[in-house]
């Protein structure tokens, strides 16, 4: 099917680290968070996981 439609496959990184991460509150109820992500990665996915993180990650 791929040769079909003149595509060819494509792998991504398993595992990735996102770069110049930064975050701000706004307000008590928003978060804003700001990084930068090689071609092909989905920032939804990092978020994802922030949010799945443990709340002691940073000690």
């Amino acid at each position: 099917m791929l040769a079909r439609e003149r595509l060819t496959l494509a792998r991504r990184a398993l595992l990735l680290q996102p770069e110049a991460l930064s975050w701000r509150w706004q307000d008590p109820a928003t978060l804003t968070l700001s990084f930068s992500l090689p071609a092909g990665s989905y920032a939804t996915a990092v978020v994802r996981e922030l949010l799945d993180a443990p709340a002691d990650i940073a000690h």
